[in-house]
């Protein structure tokens, strides 16, 4: 069953009264569509930008930038390799009036939720009758690196499949932990509306981040405000004029045999191939094998081989729209690229987006959706899925009932959830070969350090050498079991 939500938004070229008066310049009556290429978004880019540079300074409590910075990175996107959808869909078979079906897989309301979707699709060619947006909701609540989004009447943190799991698995922490002070940010302000005023010529609006990381808005912001009236039932649903919004509050893989084929799969920050994110291998197997376009969009935090994240001149960072030569090394966009290679995607290319949400942390910035890549279908030679059996499943799941998690990971029990519910999930050899890549070099020097402190065991060499961590090395992915040792023995944690 769809659910309805999004902030309160207009079609077409009509803005709502929270953006109205944020344009530098009046839009044009029908906006160019992406099947011009960089002229789309680039439209779209001077209609959105201030004379202080909405899109290249910290911006993340600014209204302006969470209502347009996914949609119009997707533009960024179609504008750049319309090409490659075109010719998906008529190898698809698709019809003249088909809507151009983009699912979007691992979507929050703090993020996609809080996007104004009109502004993707009025720039629709005219051969595309309508743009239908289906977010998919596992984690409907979940905050990555964006403002936390508690003032919302309907908020639940333990809304969807994926936490209400990890409720269960974790019962006894307390959930008033989540009900912290945090609510004293959202304190009612007697002047509601003041956030319509904002002054088009300031800098963007910024808040202060917390301790645990969290993006916390002055509650007088135009963000805050917006919260406050948030309604998932505003806009999900059939908009006319070339719009429609599904929202669907499952995992991905539950989700898609009641969906339309997808044109376009978007994924923002999907984390794979993490530990805790094995999830994703039931989505992106079909995926590949089907051959639609996906598109990923990651973070890149400075430190992280580029000192200037905000650089536009191309002397340290590629500028805004250019192709980016992603490495496997560079922040989050290298772990999508190390887990595709590993599932022998083909690489499409990498771009930097011209619209990131930056936000300025200590010690460390990070420009969110700023990495974007395109992958489709897998290599000519690719080796054929390698996944466990039912009956594998069966006594491996018994197995990781059995393992005393919270002890191992430091009494954190929503981690210890996390990890334990991950790990139940069958995974092909494929995901954990990424997830090996990813982790081995830091497993490896963790065993060092507790080496040099004396704190390996005897009765443990015949495992370590079997994980490759001594002796001989290994190429090939560590099991279920084998990560039981390392996080149970080897108390690691990173992931």
């Amino acid at each position: 069953m769809y659910r309805a939500f999004l902030l309160t938004l207009l079609i077409s070229q009509q803005w709502s009264a929270v953006t109205a008066g944020f344009l530098q310049k009046p839009q044009p009556s029908k906006a160019t569509d992406w099947s011009r290429g960089e002229a789309a978004w680039k439209e779209a880019m001077d209609a959105h930008d201030v004379p202080k540079s909405l899109w290249t300074q910290p911006n993340y409590c600014d209204a302006r930038v969470m209502h347009s910075s996914a949609p119009l990175t997707l533009l960024f996107g179609l504008s750049t390799f319309w090409e490659e959808i075109k010719n998906y869909r008529a190898a698809s078979g698709a019809a003249s009036d088909k809507p151009l079906e983009i699912h979007v897989p691992g979507s929050a309301y703090p993020f996609e939720g809080r996007s104004d979707w009109s502004l993707l699709a009025s720039h629709k060619p005219a051969d595309i009758p309508a743009v239908r947006i289906v977010l998919v909701l596992g984690t409907p609540w979940h905050e990555d690196n964006v403002p936390v989004m508690k003032a919302a009447k309907e908020y639940n943190e333990w809304a969807g499949p994926e936490m209400k799991a990890m409720k269960k698995l974790s019962e006894s922490e307390e959930s008033s932990n989540n009900e912290d002070d945090n609510e004293d940010d959202f304190e009612d302000d007697e002047e509601s509306d003041s956030f319509l005023q904002i002054d088009a010529k300031g800098r963007p609006e910024v808040g202060r981040i917390t301790e645990d990381e969290s993006i916390m808005c002055d509650a007088s912001s135009s963000m805050a405000q917006g919260d406050k009236v948030f309604k998932k039932a505003d806009l999900c649903r059939n908009h006319g004029n070339g719009l429609e919004v599904v929202c669907v509050e499952k995992y991905y893989q539950d989700a898609v045999a009641d969906l339309p084929k997808p044109d376009l799969v978007v994924m923002n920050s999907p984390g794979f191939p993490q530990l805790a994110r094995r999830s994703w291998d039931q989505v992106l197997r079909p995926l590949l094998d089907s051959k639609v376009p996906i598109m990923v969009n990651d973070i890149l935090n400075s430190g992280e081989t580029v000192k200037d994240i905000y650089d536009t001149t191309g002397k340290v960072m590629p500028t805004p729209g250019s192709k980016w030569k992603v490495t496997t090394g560079l922040g989050e966009g290298g772990l999508t690229l190390g887990a595709m290679t590993a599932y022998e995607a083909n690489e499409v290319g990498g771009w930097r987006s011209p619209f990131p949400i930056y936000i300025r942390k200590q010690g460390s910035d990070t420009g969110k959706s700023l990495m974007v890549q395109l992958f489709r279908g897998r290599k000519a030679n690719a080796a054929p899925w390698e996944v466990p059996s039912t009956t594998a499943m069966s006594a491996l799941k018994k197995f990781v009932e059995g393992v005393d998690w919270v002890t191992a990971l430091d009494q954190d029990e929503a981690n210890a959830a996390e990890v334990k519910m991950s790990l139940e999930f069958p995974c092909s050899t494929a995901y954990n070969q990424a997830m090996y890549n990813l982790y081995h070099k830091d497993v490896k020097q963790k065993l060092e350090r507790m080496t040099r402190r004396h704190r390996v065991k005897e009765s443990w060499k015949p495992m370590l050498e079997q994980l490759g961590l001594t002796g001989k090395p290994r190429q090939t992915p560590w099991t279920v079991e084998e990560w039981a040792f390392i996080i149970t023995k080897l108390k690691f944690s990173a992931f």
